[in-house]
């Protein structure tokens, strides 16, 4: 994401919307990236690439957390 990392846009949206269920895709998985969106609130990381109903049924998740 060009001029932020998704880790920063994160922060940003769990400060403004403390409760909206947060999912991070991401094409550069790591350990330490998902640990540190956890960390920092996401409902969860989606490394790509990714099945897509895996997808739609952790967005039902997040929906209905």
């Amino acid at each position: 994401m060009p001029g932020m990392d998704g880790l920063a846009l994160l922060k940003q949206i769990k400060q403004r919307h403390p409760m909206l269920p947060v999912i991070i895709m991401t094409a550069h998985s790591d350990l330490d990236a998902a640990v540190s969106a956890y960390q920092q609130g996401a409902f969860d990381y989606l490394p790509k690439p990714f099945d897509i109903d895996e997808a739609v049924a952790l967005v039902d998740r997040a929906i209905s957390h």
